[in-house]
């Protein structure tokens, strides 16, 4: 993305009045960031030092930076293995993710199962389809899932 790392550190105490999510609280330490956020029905602090962002701290920095970008050119959040954790995360990042007040577009793709997204997303998977005349010889195509 080109970011330099003294743009985040600056961009990440704004995370919860730019995202409006579940982050209430955001800082850098010694060079990590900090939350205080809010997961399912608890307050989480997170201080400690840590091998791993949260998921919804992670999602919520990313939220931020497309949104500070949206404000200047066109953009596009790509986002990798959105279905990957729990239940709750996949509804927190598609209700943060569908809110009306997001300034860019996303692109969120999966190899796993995932709940039904909301009815505004469109889904388009792929699908494989083998060669009928070679069993090694196999082709995908897209297909885009009706609307709700």
């Amino acid at each position: 993305m080109g970011l330099d790392h003294w743009s985040v550190r600056k961009l990440v105490p704004s995370v919860p009045e730019i995202v409006q999510g579940s982050v209430k609280r955001a800082w850098i330490k010694n060079d990590q960031i900090q939350a205080e956020y809010i997961r399912g029905d608890e307050i989480v602090r997170e201080g400690a030092p840590r091998q791993k962002l949260d998921a919804i701290v992670s999602l919520e920095v990313l939220v931020a930076i497309a949104e500070t970008y949206a404000r200047t050119q066109p953009t596009l959040l790509l986002l990798d293995a959105l279905f990957s954790g729990t239940f709750d995360e996949f509804i927190h990042a598609t209700e943060l993710l569908s809110s009306s007040i997001r300034g860019f577009q996303t692109v969120a793709t999966s190899t796993n199962a995932a709940p039904s997204p909301p009815p505004e997303w469109t889904v388009t998977r792929f699908v494989s389809v083998t060669d009928a005349n070679s069993t090694r010889k196999r082709w995908a195509r897209l297909v885009q899932d009706d609307s709700a």
